[in-house]
């Protein structure tokens, strides 16, 4: 079932950003945090360490920010004289160095792994620099003649413990009384042969050397022996000025760094499309560059050199690195700054000055050690995370009392075999501000998948239910999430076709009107159960095993409990699976059942036996909103999308069914289902980089009933003895197949979110992985002999004509075969389409060849099949096989008509040979519907050039009541082929009626269509909006060993949905370019954002809407009461709007993971 995979795609290349750590080591951070000094020296803030009392100084809060908490924090004074002190530069520093735990012999405590460098230890490649704090050497004065500075020993002193070995060039300078006399001196940053505090390069890109710097940074700050380490020492001044010019000369010389000129050669080849950014962690005033007294070297008038200061402003070299692209942001961070109010103040208004420079607006003012990790957290979350998507984005939509939302999904894509791919869920609000709608920046109560990673307890009040009898999943409390999964008696069962208990529910009825479908080989009535170590090994491992030590590994990985090595990672990664949003129903429709389901008012069925829906349903005009994802660890995920108070969902105000969601923040994970047949592969996670697939499918949500009888009065041709428009029960169904996760389908009663339902699980022998998106529609039933198209009925299932809710399932990825088989004229040959202009189109004659149960050698998941599915039972109404099917249906389907409460009667899809097939269901016997060739969308090329489609046809119809089928071709899963040949077309459907009203002929007209670039895939569905339609394309384009940042670029196409009338089978452009001339095409000329970036999932919007009320005193005229109505005046309008994923491009905004464009339509 799992399988591995490259992380080769264009935009999956981990460029992870360079990050420079520019740590104050200077003297003061020996002090307490939260001490303001009364004395010169200081010495009355220098923390108490003594058994039973050990207070953290400052050097401690930073370094456990960086390297992880220390648990018990202790600590020791040590006067810095002889031992290990002999020597060095801090000899007889009047300030002792506060040991921190990992330096004293004793210490028998634990330091946890939360650091910030732990934390992203896999998203960011750190470099660090301390402070060199020695101008000149130890044991000369601070003023030093540039003649003598250059004259031996004083150079290699000055590199070496003397000069606390300085890092780049030295620095002439003068100040007034001494001009023309030059000094010298050399602070700033200490090199990486220090044996405390040297700099650590960023390193090279591959996995291990990004841990190994990972290691090297954290062995700086806390000393290792094995690494030539010593623990860092906090000493001397605050030369900040000199720092970040020492700074600047790293990212101008650093071979790790620069961009790379020739090849083989020192540089980076992603220099160009590489986040690079610094963080200043300082406590007081800079110092040490010889401005303000008792030098004073700014009065000559802020030279820089031998005639003035030796260092530019920190504010000036700042905006220096960031004009010329060296640095993208430089943030700085003020902890625990020194002085009283008015020194404070000074402090803070030149490091705001130096962030506002640095393109960080402004800096971060901490006290804490939690403080501090929250600034650095926002400054690394803002950088590229390497995050990249193939999914669409998905908006909430407009619900009464909750926030409008967008989310965006993707994943993190990892090339280390011991770490796993993640996934990346965000919610970016849409606030009102003085009647406009603003998009809010993400903050971590956004991520979602943050959220799951400290998510403490699992909700209560979930109660899964799927069996028969009936009965809740009882979680035991032991993990932080609700899992459940689906238990066979038989462990062997696991990856069969498993049902709950729909097919009694519907028997239970015992109504005329009302039938069953005949059961097949389902197994049903199986159990349900928590995902928790009571599962037997022989579930995940096999019949007869008793591997519970592994087992237990498993369940704890996959829950992500402390000490799996997944506990900062939970949320699997969300590859082609788009989430979907399913909140309160706040519309009617043109359907009574439908409106009193939806209010509680009849037509509801809880699984628990318990309770009784029919005088008190459930109101799902009222139901928490919930965000539905399926990730590649095999998890369906219930996150709520809002916050919600203790008093939302109570028996006082009768929503008590939805309490589980009561006192509960967005992002609460409700729970996770985890497929039956993925247990037996779960094992397979634990390789963690090796990549799996699980639930890798879009989430499919729709409203649909399970039957619906007619009368014969209805016009719907039913016995006289038919219930007159009876519907049963309605629910709110989720399907998900698999993709390449395997050859199965789930579905999943959603209704109540509190309360899901299990209702089966689908595969099938004959079914390949699911790459084809299944559909639900409604489709009449009514079995007869002879049948309506005048066959031999088989037997009689459905007598009194009724509408069942069906989910169609096309059969999946098939097995190719060798060299081409010649189609015969008949339903498998589309010979009956024409071009605008009335030229017959010639379909290809050979095709590919597929195999088949019947095929030498024979194939069994052929994917040569089409499955009507029972959505109450699980049970197979129909299916059409090889005999009707020559290749594989990987491709999507779509219904017309699929609307909720309305009855289809035909869809569509495209096979893999890339033929448009049409499923004709318009008979109600089932025995009835076929399928006939439409169009060959490769109708001009050789037998093998199709591509594949696997997004749903866009259907719609002409002013004449017409179908017009509209479809594309791309393989988004290979991006960089150069020779595809793919394409989109927009096809009217002709049919032609005999007297009884049956069809006698298919036709089509090709109203136009358009080629792609060669290689161009489109990245999406195609959008159907109001007669125009839209789909992004993307084209790779490779960079080169100096400069590997240029992949390709995406462009957007808008055409309405028919040819010109006035210009027969030409399109018309919807779209204008940046001139602002009508086109079809937009690329990155028009849209630069589209240059260097794979745009995926483009789709029509709404934008959100904001509506401004006035208070309106209102009285009533009969009773003479007043009150107070809000009463709306404005609005910001219903307006729509392109919009879609741009992964791997570049520099995110607004705190997104991965970049959304926008674009006004």
């Amino acid at each position: 079932m799992s399988a591995d995979v490259s992380a080769q795609e264009p935009d999956i290349r981990n460029i992870r950003p360079h990050f420079v750590l520019l740590v104050d080591t200077s003297g003061s951070m020996e002090r307490k945090p939260d001490c303001i000094c009364s004395t010169p020296a200081c010495l009355e803030c220098l923390p108490v360490c003594s058994a039973g009392t050990y207070e953290q100084n400052r050097w401690s809060v930073v370094a456990q920010a960086l390297t992880g908490e220390f648990s018990p924090y202790e600590c020791n004074s040590d006067t810095r004289i002889g031992g290990i002190y002999t020597g060095q530069y801090d000899e007889g520093y009047f300030l002792p160095h506060i040991q921190l735990p990992q330096e004293i012999p004793a210490y028998a405590g634990s330091q946890s792994g939360n650091g910030v460098l732990d934390t992203y230890l896999e998203r960011i490649k750190f470099g660090l620099m301390t402070f060199d704090s020695i101008g000149t050497l130890t044991d000369r004065p601070p003023l030093v003649l540039q003649s003598t500075f250059q004259t031996a020993p004083f150079p290699a002193d000055s590199l070496a413990t003397k000069g606390m070995y300085s890092y780049a060039g030295d620095k002439p300078y003068t100040f007034p009384g001494a001009v023309p006399t030059v000094y010298m001196l050399n602070s700033g940053a200490r090199s990486s042969i220090a044996s405390e505090g040297g700099l650590v390069s960023v390193g090279a890109d591959s996995t291990a050397a990004m841990t190994s710097t990972n290691a090297s940074i954290q062995a700086t700050v806390l000393g290792d022996i094995g690494l030539g380490k010593n623990p860092l020492r906090p000493f001397g001044s605050t030369p900040t000025a000199a720092l970040v010019t020492d700074l600047q000369s790293f990212l101008q010389n650093d071979a790790d760094i620069i961009a790379k000129t020739v090849d083989p050669g020192p540089g980076d080849p992603y220099y160009g499309c590489r986040s690079r950014s610094a963080v200043l962690i300082t406590d007081g005033f800079p110092n040490g560059d010889m401005r303000g007294p008792p030098v004073n070297c700014e009065l000559l008038g802020q030279p820089v050199g031998a005639t003035g200061c030796p260092y530019e402003e920190v504010a000036d070299t700042v905006s220096a690195m960031i004009a010329a692209g060296e640095l993208d942001k430089f943030y700085v961070i003020g902890f625990a700054l020194d002085g009283d109010a008015a020194q404070k103040a000074a402090v803070e208004a030149l490091l705001n000055d130096i962030a506002a420079v640095g393109d960080t607006d402004e800096a971060f003012f901490v006290a804490d050690r939690a403080e501090l990790v929250t600034a650095l957290t926002t400054a690394l979350n803002e950088q590229n995370p390497g995050a990249t998507s193939r999914t669409s984005p998905v908006a909430t939509g407009l619900a009464p009392g909750l926030v409008q939302a967008q989310f965006i999904s993707g994943f993190n894509a990892s090339l280390d075999a011991a770490d796993p791919w993640d996934g990346v869920l965000e919610r970016r609000r849409i606030e009102c501000v003085a009647g406009i709608p603003v998009a809010q920046d993400i903050v971590d109560s956004d991520r979602f998948h943050l959220l799951l990673n400290a998510q403490a307890s699992a909700p209560g009040d979930v109660e899964p239910f799927g069996s028969d009898p009936p009965a809740a999943v009882t979680f035991g409390g032991a993990f932080s999430r609700n899992l459940w999964t689906v238990l066979p008696t038989n462990p062997a069962d696991i990856n069969g076709h498993l049902t709950g208990n729909g097919r009694d529910r519907l028997t239970s009825l015992a109504n005329a009107g009302i039938d069953v479908p005949t059961a097949g080989s389902e197994i049903e009535q199986v159990p349900i159960g928590e995902f928790s170590k009571a599962i037997s090994p022989e579930y995940f491992f096999g019949v007869g095993s008793v591997d519970t030590a592994q087992r237990d590994t498993v369940v704890d990985w996959v829950h992500g409990v402390v000490g799996s090595g997944r506990e900062d990672q939970r949320l699997g990664d969300i590859y082609h699976s788009t989430p979907a949003i399913v909140g309160p129903l706040v519309d009617d429709l043109e359907d009574s059942s439908y409106n009193d389901w939806r209010l509680g008012l009849g037509h509801q069925e809880s699984p628990d036996p318990l309770e009784d829906l029919s005088s008190d349903g459930w109101a799902l005009s009222r139901r928490p909103r919930v965000i539905y994802a399926a990730t590649n660890d095999g998890i369906i995920h219930a996150f709520l999308t809002d916050d919600h108070g203790s008093t939302e969902f109570t028996v006082g105000n009768n929503l008590d069914e939805f309490s589980c969601a009561s006192n509960k923040d967005a992002g609460t994970e409700l729970w996770g289902f985890i497929p039956p047949m993925f247990l037996d592969d779960l094992d397979d996670l634990l390789s963690g980089g090796s990549k799996q697939w699980f639930a890798d499918g879009s989430i499919m949500v729709r409203d649909v009933y399970d039957v619906r009888a007619f009368a014969g009065t209805d016009g719907g041709g039913a016995t006289v003895d038919s219930p007159a428009g009876q519907t049963n029960v309605w629910r709110t169904v989720l399907f998900l197949s698999f993709r390449n996760g395997g050859n199965g389908i789930v579905a999943l009663d959603v209704t109540n979110p509190c309360k899901p339902e299990f209702l089966w699980q689908f595969t099938d022998p004959n079914l390949g992985d699911t790459y084809g998106q299944p559909t639900a529609a409604q489709i009449f039933l009514e079995d007869s002999d002879p049948t309506p198209l005048g066959g031999s009925g088989g037997p009689i299932v459905f007598k009194p004509r009724q509408s069942h809710g069906v989910i169609i399932v096309p059969g999946g990825q098939g097995v190719g075969g060798a060299g081409a088989c010649t189609i015969a004229s008949g339903p498998e040959l589309p010979e009956g389409m024409d071009t605008a202009t009335g030229t017959s189109i010639t379909p290809r004659a050979d095709r590919r060849c597929w195999r088949g149960t019947a095929s030498v050698p024979p194939a069994v998941q052929h994917g040569r099949v089409l499955y009507f599915v029972d959505v109450a039972t699980g049970s197979v109404i129909q299916e059409l096989g090889e005999d009707t099917f020559p290749a594989p249906l990987n491709g999507a389907v779509s219904v017309f008509r699929g609307d909720t409460g309305t009855v289809g009667s035909v869809a569509y899809t495209v096979d893999a040979d890339g033929v448009l097939w049409r499923i004709d269901m318009s008979s109600p016997d089932p025995d009835d519907w076929g399928a006939e060739a439409l169009h060959d969308l490769y109708y001009a090329e050789a037998f093998d050039a199709a591509e594949p489609t696997y997004y749903p046809p866009a259907l719609t119809i002409n002013p004449a009541g017409e179908v017009v089928i509209l479809v594309g071709t791309g393989n988004i899963d290979v991006l960089d082929d150069a020779t595809a040949v793919n394409r989109v077309v927009s096809i009217t459907e002709k049919l032609t009626f005999d007297s009884d009203g049956l069809i006698t002929d298919l036709d089509g007209r090709l109203n136009w269509e358009i080629e792609l670039d060669p290689g161009e895939q489109m990245t999406g569905p195609v959008e159907l909006f109001d007669g125009q339609v839209f789909w992004g394309t993307f084209k790779a384009g490779g960079g080169t060993a100096i400069d590997a940042c240029p992949f390709g670029g995406s462009r957007i196409f808008g055409v309405h949905y028919l040819d010109d009338p006035l210009s027969v089978g030409n399109l018309v452009p919807l779209l204008e370019d940046i001139l602002g001339n009508p086109t079809t095409v937009l690329d990155s000329t028009d849209i630069p954002e589209l240059d260097n970036a794979l745009l995926v999932g483009l789709q029509v919007v709404q934008l959100p809407v904001c509506t401004t009320t006035q208070s309106v005193s209102v009285t009533d005229p009969f009773s003479g009461t007043s009150s107070t109505l809000a009463m709306p005046y404005s609005t910001s309008g219903r307006q729509f709007q392109l919009m879609g994923h741009l992964s791997g491009s570049g520099i995110t905004t607004g705190g997104l993971a991965i970049n959304v464009l926008e674009e006004g339509i």
